[in-house]
């Protein structure tokens, strides 16, 4: 019995792990997509770029660097799409970040989302086509910095004020240094209050850096308990079925003034999307 009992165990055990897909290095891939300017609720950009192989800076040799270059109010979203997975409801997202210098004083906000586009989900009111976008932006607007959560339904930010970007004590990203930040995020199935059902921001944890110099010395490490559920929302007619990951940028109103730069540039690496 205990004998079967075990084999009954190691059985589960490799069905739950063969369910889960791993997407290791997504920031060295392509294809990327491109939303711009209205397109991501602002001013159309002078340029925009995705630069893969960045050797300086970097963690691993290969970096990707993000570019965006406007006048004020310029956004700009990188979309990495990596193909359907409607099975996975649990999610941890991780990426290293590392900003330029301009990032303090033309930063308006700097967004990482995971997405899942799924068509006819069951819902109490019959099949739906459904979005989750797990959305989070370090919000530089509100309150000098705190994360933003995203209600699809609503197509609303929602500030955690209680949340500052980096720990208690910081709100904005120190520039020229790299960050690890990893997401636990999950779906909530869709019930009375959620008639397409839910996006769960479990968990956020921010570890900072040192400088590139000392890039393995962690100089804050703080974990935040999000456990905030907000509404997933109908998906677009002819919508595919898709997971992904993307970045967005968003330039201030300082962006080309006198004085100012006009370009922020982010660098990514070692982004990781592990789904269930």
């Amino acid at each position: 019995m205990k004998r079967l009992l075990l084999v009954s165990v190691l059985l589960a055990s490799c069905a739950a792990m063969a369910q889960t897909k791993v997407f290791n290095n997504i920031d060295q891939t392509t294809p990327w997509k491109f939303c711009a300017g209205a397109c991501a609720g602002g001013t159309q950009p002078t340029s925009y770029g995705v630069y893969p192989n960045q050797s300086t800076p970097s963690r691993d040799g290969r970096s990707t660097a993000l570019q965006v270059k406007g006048p004020a109010w310029t956004d700009v979203l990188f979309i990495r799409e990596l193909g359907p997975l409607n099975t996975a409801s649990n999610f941890q997202s991780e990426y290293w970040l590392y900003l330029s210098d301009s990032a303090t004083s033309i930063g308006q906000a700097f967004e990482f989302d995971t997405f899942q586009f799924i068509n006819n989900l069951s819902t109490p009111n019959g099949p739906q086509n459904v979005e989750f976008m797990f959305g989070a932006q370090c919000d530089y607007g509100q309150n000098g910095g705190v994360w933003d959560i995203w209600d699809q339904d609503l197509g609303l930010w929602m500030p955690q004020y209680n949340l500052p970007c980096v720990s208690p004590s910081r709100a904005k990203f120190r520039t020229s240094v790299w960050y690890h930040i990893v997401w636990k995020l999950h779906r909530v199935a869709p019930g009375v209050n959620l008639p397409y059902g839910g996006m769960s921001f479990d968990s956020v944890r921010i570890t900072e850096y040192g400088n590139a110099r000392n890039q393995n010395t962690v100089t804050s490490d703080h974990t935040y308990q999000v456990n905030t559920v907000t509404r997933a929302g109908q998906l677009p007619a002819g919508w595919s079925d898709q997971l992904g990951v993307q970045f967005q940028i968003d330039l201030n109103g300082n962006s080309g003034a006198r004085g100012y730069s006009n370009t922020i540039t982010q660098w990514i690496d070692q982004a990781k999307l592990t789904a269930w």
